[in-house]
């Protein structure tokens, strides 16, 4: 939250990829105010439904999609653990929960059509993958929780170093633990 806090701005566009039950969207949104615009995209669909009561009881508006993050648009297998915490793309536990088949939305174009200031990220390991391609100009801040104990230390370096090669700053203040926050600044 402290990262959150940092970043955002009134009149941002949020994208939170991974919102869960939409504590961190919500303060986003508040943040972000009136004049801002914001997305949680969530892969479990049981909880868009929680995100939305989030919203309503604390009175901002928040659109909801539900899908997973990637590379591209279709449908990826989901580990629908039976703690939610633990759901993912990524299988940790064969014998928890259940695999289903959701949609899988393109990070690409969740870029396009939402023209974030602010990306928020806590997606069980698809940033391993996502960060890859380019990030466009307009996203100015990004805060992300990375999950080494899913895809390993070198991958997440390498998400770290993708995301510092497209001009953003790491924030070591707004940092921590495996949460870290980033901003690109005027030249």
């Amino acid at each position: 939250m402290k990262a959150v806090a940092r970043v955002v701005r009134p009149g941002d566009r949020i994208l939170d990829l991974g919102a869960g039950l939409g504590v961190v969207t919500t303060r986003a949104a508040t943040l972000a105010g009136p004049t801002g615009h914001t997305v949680a995209v969530e892969a479990n669909p049981r909880l868009p439904p929680m995100i939305g009561r989030m919203a309503q009881a604390n009175r901002v508006s928040i659109e909801i999609v539900n899908g997973a993050v990637g590379v591209d648009d279709g449908f990826v297998e989901f580990n629908k653990a039976d703690h939610f915490l633990s759901s993912s793309i990524y299988q940790r536990d064969a014998t928890a929960g259940e695999v289903i088949r959701i949609p899988q939305i393109s990070f690409r174009g969740l870029l396009d059509r939402v023209k974030p200031s602010v990306v928020i990220f806590d997606i069980e390991g698809a940033e391993k993958e996502i960060f890859r391609a380019p990030i466009p100009d307009h996203v100015r801040a990004m805060v992300g929780e990375f999950h080494e104990h899913i895809i390993g230390p070198v991958a997440t370096s390498a998400v770290v170093k993708d995301i510092l090669g497209q001009g953003f700053s790491l924030l070591m203040s707004a940092s921590s633990d495996n949460t870290l926050a980033f901003e690109r600044f005027p030249a």
